[in-house]
């Protein structure tokens, strides 16, 4: 609501107050009003209550006296409208029998003497209910006589008519005194009303107009004795707001000017002073002093790029001189801290592998970040994708416009595409051994790129060193191997030998036997001949 005002012009912003505290005061006085008349209401339904007390007993005695249908049916609507209406003071709500008028809930003396009224009224009704529900005259009465309890019932009324009456007669007066009350009331909230109107009116003439004025003067006469550090609050779109937004642009110009001079003595040359360019065109300071900023800019990014790069080159050549750890431990942490170290996203390193079966390919040696969906399959043929082509060529690429199933990078429950994508084949002199693949969402410089085929030239060296080792140590293997295989072929032909040497004892064992049996058996055929279990041992053996 305060930033809609201030977008209001002056006249108008006036002329619309004075109609709000008009419109206020007149509504609460004509709330005041309406309460005043309810009151009024709750009076006329008390006084015919009043009445209404007296008239039942009079109907129900023409009742009893002329037993006519006329006075019971007036009789019992004057019981229900009396209590209707004993329920609408208490509770409030529309007036029985008043065309539309409404009754307020009571409170203070009319509400406890509403609760003395019922508590008569209840034995009242009753009594009234019976001489309504039960008949007239007895019926086993030769002689036609009134019904006992509905003779009791109509002395009862007689006799508590006057407390009634005197009950609805105590709640008008107490609904008069509440009204006179509330009629102090209103003239002392009128009186009070134009009070508050006076207060807020000098309250908002205070904050839309003298607080303005004020603030615009302290700030105009600060800035005149030389502090710029000065901005006027925003002020709407008034007349004031108008003026307010011109001196925040003339302050907002002093400030930013001192504060690109005051940053350029710093050596901080990236600071770009936040002034619309219309200044710029028409001020003729502020163009020599950006045009300086720049060329100092150059220079110093220069330098900064200049160092960046040396200490990269010391940090990976000391990285890459460790020889303990495996070939893929190695190009891990290089990977890690190249990405980390260029501050990318994405990185994989290719190296050259050979198959008897397949022939040449690369294979994905190590990677970082990688999209798991990117690199289901490990190997890449020479010429295939932009890692096969990159071997092949020889030659550094950079593309900003990447395929669309190139990897995404996770970032929270988003994925974002790389912007960058640079690939660099792995040299040693002038041997391809691989290929660098790296990828950032933010833009990869030509100095980084440099970098990186320089680096890569180390990673590939110490490639090439890793080969020659491992070839070595394959063939030292393969010695070994062959030499363990000579050695174990001599065992194997010692104990077969040894084996075939037991074998032709046992056999000349078993012939020496068998020639002391045979020679035994014709020593004894000649003497007798051979028993049954005789030829079964010499068969058997």
């Amino acid at each position: 609501m305060k930033d809609y005002i201030k977008q209001i012009s002056l006249k108008p912003l006036i002329l619309g107050f004075i109609i709000l505290l008009v419109g206020v005061n007149t509504g609460v006085t004509i709330f005041l009003f309406s309460s005043f008349q309810n009151q009024g209401v709750a009076i006329d339904v008390a006084g015919r209550n009043r009445m209404l007390s007296q008239r039942m007993v009079l109907y129900a005695g023409i009742y009893l006296e002329e037993n006519k249908p006329e006075a019971k049916t007036r009789f019992e609507d004057a019981l229900k409208l009396h209590d209707m209406s004993l329920k609408r003071l208490k509770e409030g709500g529309k007036a029985p029998g008043i065309k539309a008028k409404f009754l307020d809930a009571p409170s203070g003396e009319p509400a406890s003497r509403i609760i003395q009224i019922e508590s008569t009224w209840h034995l009242f009704r009753d009594n009234a209910q019976k001489i309504l529900d039960l008949p007239l005259y007895q019926a086993s009465s030769q002689k036609k006589s009134l019904n006992p309890e509905v003779v009791k019932a109509y002395r009862f009324l007689k006799e508590n008519s006057n407390t009634l009456l005197q009950l609805n007669n105590e709640l008008v007066q107490a609904y008069v005194r509440q009204g006179q009350a509330q009629m102090k009331w209103l003239y002392l909230w009128l009186c009070i009303s134009v009070l508050i109107m006076l207060y807020v009116s000098y309250k908002w003439m205070e904050r839309y107009f003298l607080n303005p004025i004020q603030e615009i003067v302290q700030a105009t006469h600060k800035v005149s004795i030389g502090n710029y550090e000065q901005k006027i609050s925003s002020l709407g779109r008034n007349e004031f707001g108008t003026l307010a937004e011109a001196l925040n642009n003339l302050f907002f110009k002093f400030q930013e000017s001192a504060h690109l001079v005051k940053e350029m003595g710093r050596g901080n040359f990236q600071y770009k002073p936040q002034i619309p360019e219309e200044f710029f065109q028409s001020d003729s300071f502020l163009k020599a002093l950006t045009e300086t900023q720049n060329n100092l800019q150059i220079a110093h990014l220069e330098d900064k790029n200049r160092n960046w790069m040396n200490e990269g080159y010391a940090k990976f050549s000391t990285l890459l001189q460790s020889e303990n750890s495996s070939l893929e431990e190695t190009a891990k942490i290089f990977l890690t801290n190249l990405i980390e170290y260029l501050n990318a996203n994405i990185g994989g390193v290719f190296i050259l592998r050979n198959d008897p079966k397949e022939g040449d390919y690369l294979e994905l040696l190590a990677s970082y970040a990688y999209d798991r969906n990117k690199f289901i399959q490990m190997k890449v043929l020479p010429g295939e994708g932009l890692v096969g082509e990159i071997f092949l060529e020889g030659i550094s690429k950079r593309l900003t416009e990447l395929p669309i199933h190139y990897a995404q990078i996770a970032c929270g429950l988003h994925e974002i595409k790389p912007d960058t994508l640079v690939l660099v084949p792995l040299k040693s002199h002038t041997t391809c051994l691989g290929v660098l693949e790296i990828s950032s969402v933010a833009q990869i410089d030509d100095f980084k790129i440099d970098f990186l085929e320089r680096v890569g030239q180390m990673f590939a060296g110490t490639l090439s060193n890793r080969f020659q080792n491992e070839e070595t140590q394959r063939l030292y293997q393969e010695a070994q191997e062959m030499t363990e295989k000579l050695q174990s072929s001599e065992e194997e032909m010692r104990q077969n030998m040894e084996e075939l040497q037991t074998t032709q004892e046992l056999m000349r064992r078993k012939e020496m036997e068998y020639v002391k049996v045979i020679e035994k058996f014709k020593q004894e055929k000649t003497e007798k001949p051979l028993d049954k279990g005789m030829k079964d041992t010499i068969i058997q053996n």
